[in-house]
């Protein structure tokens, strides 16, 4: 698995073998302007390149007429890919929107596990199985479990 760091033009060293996947996902952590301890967030996107499309998982989505600066950075972020893969001529879907995904297991808003709730959904689309909402905060130590015992493994 490679990392990608943005350059100051936009654009970031895609990894050799990136077209080959079907499915890109970008974990994103959006640190936060102040220094409060736990006031950073994960958020993941993923780019389904036979469905054409780019799916933004939020675990902590924004309430009704509030800004959501994290989709803000998905759109940052998707703009980079367009950018590279022009550039670099790959194989991938451009222009399209980033769709927020309405069937994200929340955090509470004063938690921090929204990297708890990014490890699922990769594994979901590892494992190729459903993402539901329903595996909600109650579900989130189960989550944690089984995220331990697999590095344990």
């Amino acid at each position: 698995m490679d990392s990608i760091r943005m350059r100051g033009d936009g654009m970031f060293d895609p990894p050799a073998d990136m077209c080959s996947y079907d499915i890109l996902i970008f974990p994103i952590l959006h640190i936060s302007a102040n220094d409060r301890r736990g006031s950073d967030h994960w958020t993941v996107l993923v780019l389904e390149k036979s469905e054409g499309d780019y799916k933004f998982y939020n675990p902590l989505i924004a309430r009704s007429n509030i800004n959501d600066s994290y989709i803000q950075d998905a759109n940052l972020l998707k703009d980079a890919v367009d950018k590279t893969g022009r550039y670099h001529k790959l194989d991938l879907p451009y222009d399209e929107k980033v769709v927020l995904m309405n069937n994200v297991p929340q955090q509470k808003s004063d938690s921090v596990n929204c990297g708890v709730v990014v490890c699922y959904i990769v594994r979901q689309y590892f494992e190729n199985k459903i993402i539901t909402k329903a595996q909600g905060v109650k579900d989130i130590p189960n989550m944690r479990k089984e995220i331990v015992e697999t590095l344990l493994e």
